[in-house]
């Protein structure tokens, strides 16, 4: 059973694992934000810039699970959407960025890298109208990690470019309680981003810093 979580508005998690160490050009403008089990109100738009240059990337958010519950094993595959737009259409916003990781539960010691930031083959433009569904990981598979109980996943999302672009800036909406976004490139049928792991990974329900956002959520 593949286990998928949401993007929680809002909330700062008060822990802040490192960003990864190779990939990112930009993460002047990331924030960090919860993975939450179910989807959740209220919706937040970020808003940032990619470098500018041709082939530059930005960090836009990385996201924290839950700890899980007891050691397990996170292998298998991997799904990841966001919604996402540009903000002209001379931006040349058009690459899909993602990474994930397993890190201890005080969120300061990298367990394994699930997968080093990468970016889509795609080089299909985003809107530069509307926030739509942007595929960051179709079945990508992943390099097995032994999780300890306790510990974390951590996912980050990005935008980028394959050419420069005059003014390349993009918002990305996190939370949201309707309908997912199907796993396509400028999805309009949703409006909420996710993330899936094929494993069927299993969260403490109530533990630790994670008490705020999560107590009594699922």
């Amino acid at each position: 059973m593949a286990t998928r979580l949401y993007y929680r508005a809002g909330d700062l998690p008060n822990l802040t694992p490192a960003f990864s160490a190779s990939g990112w050009i930009r993460t002047a403008d990331a924030v960090r934000r919860w993975l939450d089990p179910v989807k959740t109100e209220p919706r937040e738009v970020l808003a940032g810039i990619v470098g500018g240059a041709a082939n530059d990337n930005s960090l836009v958010v990385q996201l924290i699970s839950p700890p899980l519950a007891g050691a397990q094993t996170v292998s298998g595959t991997w799904n990841l959407v966001s919604r996402s737009r540009e903000l002209a259409s001379t931006d040349n916003i058009n690459k899909r960025w993602r990474a994930a990781m397993v890190y201890s539960g005080d969120g300061g010691t990298l367990r394994g890298t699930l997968e080093a930031p990468v970016a889509t083959a795609s080089t299909t433009e985003l809107s530069a109208t509307t926030l739509q569904g942007q595929q960051h990981a179709l079945n990508a598979g992943i390099t097995l990690v032994n999780a300890q109980a306790g510990d974390i996943i951590v996912v980050e999302i990005g935008l980028g470019e394959s050419a420069a672009g005059t003014t390349p800036n993009y918002n990305s909406e996190l939370g949201g309680i309707g309908t997912d976004h199907a796993n396509a490139n400028s999805d309009v049928t949703g409006s909420v981003p996710w993330v899936e792991f094929s494993a069927n990974l299993v969260f403490q329900k109530v533990g630790g810093q994670f008490n705020s956002p999560y107590r009594g959520r699922w």
